[in-house]
């Protein structure tokens, strides 16, 4: 069990199952289908049982708090803004869910449907290369030693108490991979233009420094610049 691995993983699923709802949100405009309304719905559910409610809060519960031990800030900086980002996810599948609920979609509201699918997956696939590039890779150089073995144990602990007992996780992967098949994910969004690092951030700047202003010590940056001019 390995909690970098297994978030990595998941991460290569939520893209796929995002380009999935939008290809699924195209069709739906060019025509309104149940069948295209049930497995738009399937797909927001899944990410609101699955990747809401298991997978962000086991980054939060488990990762975030062991930074918060080696004094890395909750209330501003990185971590501030994926919490933010997690919570906004939510809104956006249940904006998309309300939607579909009416019992019959004008062409506003199948356009509403489509441009908020195109949103929900830019914004979770500027939130994913973020996280894969930036977060990830800072947090295994800092999670060491000791800090290490208490995370893992926190991770089994996790684990052990959540169960999957209200989430049905095995279903809703299930469902989202066969949906993946059915629907051919969208691989690209001319809106959103993919990408490693803090520069990437739509916070970067207006709020956030990036990780390097708001997380590294002053010897994390004698020892950039020492490195630098090795080189």
């Amino acid at each position: 069990m390995n909690i970098f691995t297994d978030i990595e993983n998941e991460h290569r699923l939520f893209e796929k199952a995002a380009g999935s709802m939008v290809a699924i949100a195209k069709m739906l405009t060019e025509a309104d289908t149940l069948e295209y309304k049930q497995d738009l719905k399937a797909l927001c559910n899944f990410f609101i049982s699955f990747m809401v409610k298991f997978h962000t809060q086991k980054e939060e519960a488990v990762i975030f708090t062991a930074l918060e031990k080696l004094n890395l800030p909750r209330d501003k900086g990185p971590l501030y803004y994926y919490a933010l980002e997690h919570t906004e996810h939510l809104t956006f599948a249940e904006e998309i869910l309300t939607l579909l609920e009416k019992p019959d979609l004008n062409d506003e509201d199948k356009k509403s449907i489509y441009d908020k699918s195109v949103n929900y997956c830019g914004n979770l696939w500027e939130h994913i290369d973020k996280e894969d590039s930036v977060f990830l890779t800072e947090v295994t150089e800092r999670i060491r030693g000791m800090a290490l073995i208490e995370m893992n144990n926190a991770y089994e602990k996790f684990i052990e108490e959540f169960k999957f007992t209200d989430l049905n996780a095995d279903k809703n992967i299930r469902i989202a991979e066969d949906l993946i098949k059915k629907y051919d994910p969208v691989l690209k969004i001319p809106e959103h233009i993919r990408g490693d690092g803090c520069m990437s951030c739509r916070h970067f700047g207006s709020g956030c420094n990036g990780i390097e202003h708001e997380w590294w010590s002053e010897h994390e940056w004698e020892d950039f610049f020492e490195r630098n001019n090795r080189d």
